[in-house]
């Protein structure tokens, strides 16, 4: 499934950044070191990159919540993981609060 440009028409795109920098920041002062070694604003950058790749936009939609909680998770993710290739589902309707 390909995502709509229309999706992400009223993404606060300064807002989302922050979270995940914020997160970003809580996960490598917990840890000790930053997931990847990278700093949070490269880590958060990433994420967003990693967002748009993805043709199915990790079956977000507006609806389901705020794109920021999604990519916080992918965040996460990336932290346990090590990387959002072998990532579970992330922000699929029956993860999303």
């Amino acid at each position: 499934m390909k995502t709509s440009p229309k999706r992400y028409e009223n993404v606060d795109w300064q807002r989302v950044r922050k979270v995940l920098v914020f997160r970003a920041t809580q996960l490598s002062l917990a840890s000790g070191q930053s997931p990847d070694g990278a700093p949070p604003g490269h880590l958060a950058d990433e994420v967003i990159t990693d967002f748009f790749l993805r043709p199915d936009g990790l079956d977000w939609e507006p609806k389901k919540g705020r794109l920021e909680t999604c990519l916080r998770r992918m965040l996460d993710a990336m932290a346990k993981y090590g990387a959002c290739a072998g990532c579970p589902p992330i922000c699929s309707a029956e993860q999303h609060i």
